[in-house]
Order: C-alpha cells, then structure tokens, then sequence
C-alpha cells in the first residue's frame, strides 16, 4: 500500500510553525500594549483652534449627523492631546463637517502650556472615516 507523503510532510511543518508562534515572547513596550488592549482609534480630524480670549477650543469633525461632544475623549500626556472618539456615529446620513465647542476646562487644557496633537487631520469629510 503506498501513501502520499506530501500531506503529512505539510501537516508536521504546519503543526510546528504553530506551536512555534505560540511561544513567542511577543515583547512590547507598555505604551504599545496600552494602545492594543483600548483599541480605540485616534480621530481624524478637520480642523482644531484654540481660543484663549473665550478659553474654548472649536474641534472640527466629521459626522453623519448622530456626533455630540460625549462621544470623544480627551488625552492629556504631558505636552500631548490625542482626540479619541469613544461612541460611533451609526447615522447615515453624507458625512459632513461638524464643529463642536469646549472649554479648556472640558478637555483638560492649561492655556499657559504647549500642546502637541497626536492626531491626524484631513480636509475632505467624507474620506475622514476611512481607516
């Protein structure tokens, strides 16, 4: 009786290239695991201004019409602000530009300091929602 070799050479590199993977160490730095287990995407932005004479802060995104202010979250790390949308806008309506106000209190800005953003900013509406 004579067998075919092929499949069974297959399974046995198979079997070891997964018991293999299983055994990586998989070393990230805590930041980087942070990022894995939030799992929640910085905000593509459209615009963002800072005013220090009302001390608010206009953020401009897109939205299909069902955005609040509640549905984003602010990031202060030191010097940095990561804008996080938290809830996402399930209308369906075309995407367009929506301006939101907050305080600096709101999101957590001291006005005497230099902030960095984190996040990413494009023009159009209706590609900000592509990842």
């Amino acid at each position: 009786m004579k067998y075919k070799i092929y499949p069974l050479i297959f399974l046995l590199f198979s079997g070891l290239s997964f018991i293999v993977s299983g055994c990586n160490d998989n070393k990230q730095t805590p930041a980087e695991k942070n990022v894995v287990a939030r799992q929640i995407p910085a905000e593509k932005l459209i615009g963002l201004v800072f005013n220090y004479e009302k001390a608010e802060i206009e953020l401009t995104i897109t939205s299909s019409g069902c955005s609040t202010k509640g549905d984003f979250r602010w990031s202060i790390t030191g010097n940095s602000i990561l804008i996080e949308r938290i809830k996402k806008d399930e209308c369906k309506a075309m995407p367009e530009a929506m301006k939101l106000i907050y305080s600096f209190k709101e999101a957590g800005i001291d006005s005497d300091k230099t902030y960095s953003v984190n996040n990413s900013f494009i023009a159009n509406p209706g590609l900000a929602s592509i990842r």
